[in-house]
């Protein structure tokens, strides 16, 4: 069995069109993906023509609260980015 794996991907600040091909990748083969700001990685994830993926919430203010849940996932489901 893989050992699942948590993918950190740099995105774009301005253009959407400056996603590198791989960042792509990863974001499509992820079992999930975790971000701080859900609406603007749905719109990054149209963008590049990925079907829709769950994502979780994660930022500074539930950190505490969701960093066992996102360890249980990666361990459950697999890759994450």
């Amino acid at each position: 069995m893989k050992t699942p794996v948590l993918y950190v991907v740099a995105t774009p600040l301005g253009n959407l069109d400056d996603i590198s091909p791989r960042a792509a990748e990863i974001f499509r083969t992820s079992h999930f993906i975790i971000a701080e700001d859900t609406r603007k990685a749905r719109v990054l994830l149209e963008k590049c023509r990925i079907p829709k993926k769950n994502i979780i919430s994660f930022f500074e203010g539930n950190e505490r609260e969701k960093t066992d849940y996102v360890i249980r996932r990666i361990k459950e489901d697999g890759d994450a980015a």
